[in-house]
């Protein structure tokens, strides 16, 4: 395995994880209206790609609410899925969502730190991490754990916010993420703290983050990157080499 390289440190965990206690319960409907429900559309592809490999064992990381691990669970009904993140006010709403429809027996529900996370070594088939990764203090540490409990060939899928393509494009999205987004957002919440660093974080961690070399570099293969709405975001995806025993 490549030895990964140092990484610039990302925002303090805690103080992130405090944040998302704070707006948990107002998170699904505001994210849905500030991306004019493109987010939903974002995740959907995600899990098709998911749901085709059919992985028995599946660990959503920083699942937030549920909002990718409620259809997988709906989409692989033989299979078992954890539900990590370090917010517990938001799996506190994920919770609810998987009980409404009888899920728990086949979905955990784990608060972890994605750098030290609590499981044995080679336990997944799948890793999933959507919107998330940007929001980890040291992102190569939590990668390396990915790669430490996923068992050879599991595949890792991570969608994160990028740079959108295109002077005017990028230009009018900028404006409408560092202006708009922040008012709406602590208008509708009360949490102005809170929208004012999501779309400071995204600018920030596309600009100091390579997500495709911090993949590599913590020794998956076959890393593949998708762009998504010009660039808005990308859908990543690779695989723990099969022969790493």
């Amino acid at each position: 395995m490549t030895q990964a390289q140092p990484t610039p440190q990302g925002p303090n965990k805690e103080a992130v994880g405090r944040m998302f206690n704070e707006i948990a319960r107002s998170y699904d409907p505001i994210n849905t209206l500030l991306s004019f429900g493109t987010d939903r559309r974002w995740r959907r592809l995600l899990v098709r790609g998911v749901v085709k490999d059919n992985p028995r064992h599946i660990l959503d990381l920083a699942a937030g609410t549920g909002e990718v691990t409620l259809p997988l669970a709906k989409a692989l009904p033989e299979s078992h899925i954890t539900a990590a993140d370090l917010s517990e006010g938001m799996l506190e709403v994920a919770r609810r969502k998987f009980a409404s429809q009888g899920l728990e027996e086949r979905v955990g529900v784990v608060v972890a730190d994605a750098e030290a996370l609590p499981f044995g070594e080679e336990q997944f088939d799948c890793v999933t991490l959507v919107f998330g990764i940007r929001n980890f203090s040291a992102p190569a540490s939590a990668m390396a754990e990915l790669f430490r409990v996923t068992k050879p060939g599991a595949k890792i899928y991570i969608m994160e916010f990028g740079i959108p393509e295109g002077a005017i494009f990028g230009a009018l999205y900028r404006f409408y993420q560092r202006r708009v987004m922040p008012l709406v957002g602590g208008l509708l919440s009360g949490k102005w703290r809170a929208y004012r660093y999501l779309p400071t974080s995204i600018d920030a961690f596309a600009r100091r983050v390579d997500v495709e070399r911090l993949i590599g570099e913590a020794g998956f293969e076959s890393v593949a990157t998708q762009s998504l709405t010009r660039g808005i975001a990308k859908l990543y995806s690779a695989q723990k080499p099969s022969d790493i025993r």
